[in-house]
Parts: C-alpha cells; sequence; structure tokens
C-alpha cells in the first residue's frame, strides 16, 4: 500500500476512535 494512503486513513480512523470514544462514555454517562 502506498504511504501517503496509509497516513490518510490512519488520520481518519484516529478521529473516529476518538468520536467513538467520546460517545462511549457518554453513553456509560447516560446507564449510570
Amino acid at each position: 500500500m502506498d504511504n501517503k494512503y496509509n497516513i490518510k486513513i490512519e488520520k481518519i480512523n484516529h478521529r473516529f476512535k476518538d468520536y467513538k470514544s467520546m460517545e462511549k462514555e457518554l453513553y456509560i454517562e447516560d446507564i449510570e
């Protein structure tokens, strides 16, 4: 795979993970 492509995917994945973990924390707070 191309390195530039990999880096772009990594950035997108990282942003997505941040978003998902934020969502999880909110979800957990709602349950408690």
